[in-house]
Formats: C-alpha cells, sequence, structure tokens
C-alpha cells in the first residue's frame, strides 16, 4: 500500500510519477489492461526523470528552511547570538577599548523575513502538489526580494563583526598568557576603583558616612539622658517610696514598700521594691523552687493587698503633674476594706476629684456608693447604671442613688440574694417578693414608660405594646413567667396551678431570673 507524501489529494502529476514504479510487464498498471503499445509509459518514464525527482526535493527543502522562520527557530538562534555579542561587547570595550560595531534592528528584518518566508512557503506548497507547473513570480517577487534584502543586510553585520573579530584576535595575541590572570585581576580592580565614582555610589557613601556621624551623636546623648535619667528616677522612687509609705500609714497597714534604685537593663527602666513586715523583708513573688518562700501572695491578706493598691494608685496620683488634664477610674477601690478604711478611700477619693479633670467610680456596692455620695457636692455628679432588663441587652440609665439605697429596696433584693447563697428563709416570703423587685426595678429604669405605681401585670401589658427595638421587649416571656409563677403569693389560689407548691429548688431558679433581669438597679 502506498501513501501520499503530501496531506492534501495528490493531482494527476503525482498520482502517475507514484504509480509508475509498481508498472508490470504486461499489463497497465492503472487500468490492469494488457499492454501492446509501450510508448506512453515510456514517455511518462522519461519524463519523471532523476531530475524531476530531485526538482521535488529541492522544493522540499526550501519549504523546511522556510519552517524555520514560521516556528521562530531562526529568530530563537538569532537573539541567543546577539545576547552573547553584547556581552562580548561590553567585554572589550572595558578590557582593550574596543568599541562595538553598530547595531542593525533584529526585530525589523526577522519580522519582515517571517512574513517573506510564509509567502514563499505557500508558493512551494503549490509547486509541490504540481511540479511542472512554473512559480506565480508575481505573487512572490516581493517576498523574494525583502528576504534577499535582509540577507543582505545580515551578511553586511556579520562582515563587520568578522573586521571586529579581527581587532580582537589582534589584541589577544598582543597578550602574554602568563600575564592574562594579572591583567584580569587589575581590570577588576581598576573597573572597582571607577565603580566607586560613581553618582549613586558616592551617595550611598556620603549617606553611610552621616548616619556614622548621627549614631555617634545619639550615642553622646544617650548617655546625657542615661544620667539624667537616673538622677530623675532615684527622686521618683525615693518620694513615691514616701508617699505610698505615708498612705500606708494612714490606712493602719502593718508593713512599708523599701524601694531600690532603678535598673536600666533591657527596653525599659524598673525599679524593684520589696515589703517590709515587722523589718523583715519581703519579695513581690517566690523565685525558682522556693515556692514556699514568704512573698506578697501568701503573707498579705486580702485586706492588705486591697490596702497596697490603693496607696500605690493614690501616690501615683499625688505625683501626676498633668493630674489636672487626667481622667481617673476607680474600679471597686474598697473591696475587702473595713469601714474605717472605707471612709479614708472615700474621703481620698473626693481629693481627687477636686484635682482631676474627671473622675469615674465603678461598684456594685450601694452603700459605698451612697457614702461616697454623702461626701461629695453633688452638682457636678451624675450616677448611671448598667441595667439588664432583658437577656443579652444592657443600658446605661441614670441611676438615683439616694433612692435606691432606702432601706426597704435594700432589703429585699438582699433576701432573694441570700437566699440563693444558701440562707434559710420562709419560702413564701421570697416568692413574693419577686414580683416586687421586678416592678420596683422596671419602674425606676423607665419611670415615663411605666409610672411610679405600675404593677408587674400593667408592666408586662405595656411592654407587650411597646415598639419591638425597646431594650426590655426581650425580658416580655420571662417577666410572663414570673408573674405566673408569683401569682399564689399575691392573689387566691387556683385549683390545678403547676406552681401551687413551692419548690426549694425550681424558687432559685426563678430567683436567679429576676436577679439577672434586674441587675443594675
Amino acid at each position: 500500500m502506498h501513501e501520499c507524501a503530501e496531506p492534501a489529494e495528490p493531482g494527476l502529476e503525482t498520482w502517475l510519477e507514484q504509480g509508475l514504479p509498481f508498472k508490470a510487464e504486461d499489463t497497465c498498471p492503472f487500468c490492469g489492461q494488457e499492454l501492446r503499445d509501450r510508448k506512453l509509459l515510456e514517455a511518462y518514464s522519461r519524463f519523471f526523470s532523476e531530475a524531476y525527482r530531485k526538482l521535488a526535493q529541492d522544493v522540499q527543502k526550501l519549504r523546511k528552511k522556510c519552517l524555520r522562520y514560521s516556528n521562530g527557530d531562526f529568530r530563537n538562534a538569532a537573539e541567543q547570538v546577539v545576547k552573547s555579542n553584547d556581552k562580548n561587547f561590553e567585554y572589550w570595550r572595558e578590557a582593550a577599548g574596543i568599541d562595538a560595531p553598530a547595531t542593525i534592528d533584529l526585530e525589523v528584518l526577522i519580522s519582515g523575513m517571517e512574513r517573506a518566508a510564509a509567502k514563499m512557503d505557500s508558493a512551494l506548497k503549490t509547486k509541490a502538489a504540481n511540479l511542472t507547473e512554473a512559480l506565480d513570480m508575481e505573487r512572490i517577487g516581493a517576498a523574494i526580494d525583502a528576504w534577499t534584502s535582509a540577507r543582505a543586510v545580515i551578511e553586511s553585520a556579520n562582515a563587520t563583526l568578522g573586521e571586529y573579530n579581527r581587532k580582537v584576535d589582534t589584541v589577544k595575541a598582543m597578550v602574554d598568557a602568563g600575564q592574562l590572570e594579572n591583567l584580569t585581576n587589575e581590570l577588576k580592580t581598576l573597573q572597582a576603583r571607577k565603580h566607586s565614582f560613581e553618582a549613586e555610589i558616592i551617595m550611598k557613601v556620603t549617606d553611610l558616612q552621616s548616619k556614622k556621624q548621627r549614631k555617634r551623636e545619639i550615642a553622646k546623648e544617650k548617655a546625657e539622658l542615661r544620667d539624667e535619667l537616673t538622677a530623675h528616677g532615684k527622686t521618683i522612687t525615693e518620694n513615691l517610696g514616701k508617699t505610698i509609705n505615708s498612705y500606708l500609714v494612714l490606712l493602719n497597714a502593718g508593713f512599708r514598700i523599701d524601694y531600690k534604685e532603678p535598673d536600666y537593663r533591657g527596653k525599659e527602666p524598673a525599679a524593684s521594691y520589696q515589703i517590709l513586715i515587722n523589718e523583715v523583708p519581703v519579695s513581690p513573688r517566690a523565685n525558682g523552687d522556693s515556692t514556699g518562700a514568704p512573698s506578697f501572695r501568701n503573707t498579705l491578706s486580702a485586706g492588705d493587698k486591697s490596702v497596697l493598691a490603693l496607696a500605690l494608685f493614690l501616690a501615683q496620683c499625688n505625683a501626676d503633674p498633668d493630674l489636672g488634664e487626667t481622667i481617673i477610674v476607680l474600679d471597686d477601690p474598697f473591696t475587702s476594706l473595713d469601714n474605717f478604711r472605707r471612709q479614708f478611700t472615700a474621703i481620698e477619693i473626693r481629693r481627687v476629684c477636686d484635682r482631676a479633670k474627671q473622675t469615674i467610680v465603678l461598684s456594685h456596692d450601694k452603700g459605698f456608693l451612697r457614702l461616697l455620695w454623702d461626701k461629695i457636692d453633688q452638682k457636678p455628679i451624675r450616677s448611671f447604671a448598667l441595667q439588664t432588663g432583658a437577656p443579652g441587652v444592657t443600658t446605661i440609665t441614670p441611676y438615683d442613688i439616694p433612692g435606691s439605697t432606702q432601706p426597704r429596696h435594700v432589703s429585699e433584693r438582699m433576701k432573694i440574694e441570700e437566699f440563693i447563697e444558701g440562707e434559710p428563709h420562709e419560702l413564701s416570703y421570697i416568692r413574693s417578693r419577686l414580683r416586687t423587685v421586678c416592678e420596683d426595678f422596671y419602674r425606676k429604669a423607665d419611670p415615663g414608660l411605666f409610672g411610679e405605681a405600675a404593677t408587674l401585670d400593667q408592666i408586662i401589658r405595656t411592654l407587650n405594646d411597646a415598639h419591638d427595638d425597646h431594650p426590655f421587649k426581650g425580658a416580655l416571656e420571662d417577666l410572663k413567667d414570673i408573674i405566673a409563677y408569683s401569682r399564689v403569693e399575691n392573689h387566691a389560689e387556683i385549683d390545678g396551678d403547676p406552681y401551687g407548691d413551692t419548690s426549694p429548688d425550681e424558687l432559685k431558679g426563678f430567683c436567679s431570673l429576676v436577679l439577672g433581669l434586674t441587675r443594675g438597679m
């Protein structure tokens, strides 16, 4: 079986040429009939001669050459040569002062040759299909001219490169091979020296010298500031220690602070100190494995720790030169303090209020807030409460300290808290207080909405009609459960009421619910 070399359907001429090698002696290779006159076959054999086959081979060679351009092979090879030449030009310009030859616009030349090759290949493809048909020179004449012109430019460039290479060879011949390594090192030295005089390098060297000078100046300034800081730190620690100890005396503390000189090792300066209890030094914390050694943790009671923290805070406020522009925040400053120390704390907070720009006191202890309220000028004071009112919702609302510290209000809520903590109380009394505590809370939380005498039932109906974005709207269902649970203690019994019997555990659950809803009252 014979396969045609051309991808397309071969012409008659190609078909005849390919069929001749298969001819028989007595029959026609094409139709199988008996041959009586062989002149036609002989004529075909002479036509498809060696010259015909050579022409076909030449056409294929030309097409392969054109393919180098369409595939980009010629472009890639030329670009690699140009890169290599550029490196050599730079080297010999530096080494021997030989200037590089004039360059050609390789991109324009290659692009033109690629277009010409594409047109010539199209014509050669037609020629390969019918070798006896002459090429259409009008069709490819311009392409051949462009090709020839580009080749002439490249050949001229190659001739110039030949002259350049001869100059390089002359320089090479003049150099002793034994001196080549020395000359190469000398060249590198000269190149480095030349590089040091470039504008960019000069700028970097100047900048480096300037930074070194600045470093020396900073080191000098640092030494001077360290001396000043040492003197200042010593004064601060001595004065701060004296002030803290004076507060500790006023608070009847059985210990005092012993400050050491500041230590400047590390990122920030730090002053060490210890507690003197009956003149016995106690470190702030135990070191290493000496967990049983005396330290703040195991020698100071909760009250003593609160006293120390308060004394330190007051001393810092007293030493702050910018206290008049400072906002002071105290969070339960009287924790674990006895009555005398609570009175002292209230007096000192009043003094801080007179000096600071603003003072904020946070507390859960209504009694202390009332004590503080009575000691401070009430005209500039504003009191607020953080109230829950509904699960997941906390509001900030004005808070009436005098009105909220009335004995009955305090005692009712306190009884509920005591019951949860395990103290024995009459179950019916605690159950009845659930309703009154809720009523008192919501009346004070939003007096404009509920009114001063609103019952829990009225509060529920009001919340039911309130907007959905009201902060207490989320408590509606809980309030309904509370009123249903506590109504036995406020009305006549109802047969079949599931809440008729009072279970201590169930009551504690409702107590926790009420306290959660009314935090901040």
